[in-house]
């Protein structure tokens, strides 16, 4: 019986580990977006880990975005129907996947998650880190939060709010993303 009570507790441990690294991808992701919002550009790029897989299509060097900061100067184009980060939170959704989660999940999973959220372009993210999961490991999260409350076209956001985050002793990085940064 003593045995059993402490697996229990080894498991649930282990379990709202998971459940809190989870919620803790949650926030960096709302710490990296705010810097859209706050069009601060040299706390975003702190953000940036030393690559970043364009899911799985190629790798840009840290140093080589750093000195040309491209995603500067279309934050405000990005957050042209968010406006402000209240509103993104009032009309948008944020779905976090864990690395055990997007690395195991089927093919009709995604697809139902296609369906789902047919106005995002997360299912084509997790589909991509699904297919290149030997980019990534178990410290990985990937943050979708492009789903629109209200389901329709002009709700649209597109992959400027997709990310896969690494934990790290430095916090969290992005190490992919759904568009080029």
């Amino acid at each position: 019986m003593k045995r059993i009570f402490i697996v229990l507790i080894l498991f649930s441990s282990i379990f709202l580990n998971a459940q809190t690294d989870k919620d803790k991808a949650k926030t960096a992701f709302m710490e990296i977006i705010e810097c859209y919002f706050m069009k601060d550009c040299n706390k975003f790029y702190s953000y940036v880990g030393d690559s970043i897989a364009h899911f799985g299509d190629h790798f840009i060097t840290t140093k080589k975005m750093i000195v040309k900061k491209e995603l500067c100067n279309k934050f405000d184009t990005i957050i042209k129907k968010t406006i402000n980060k209240k509103n993104y939170l009032e009309k948008y959704h944020i779905d976090v996947f864990s690395y055990k989660e997007f690395s195991t999940i089927t093919p009709k999973s995604i697809n139902d998650y296609m369906i789902e959220n047919q106005y995002s372009s997360g299912s084509g993210a997790l589909s991509a880190v699904n297919v290149h999961k030997k980019l990534y490991n178990e410290n990985d999260f990937l943050v979708i939060g492009d789903l629109p409350a209200i389901k329709k076209y002009e709700n649209t956001i597109g992959t400027s709010y997709i990310f896969v985050l690494r934990k790290t002793a430095r916090g969290f990085k992005i190490i992919g993303s759904a568009s080029k940064i």
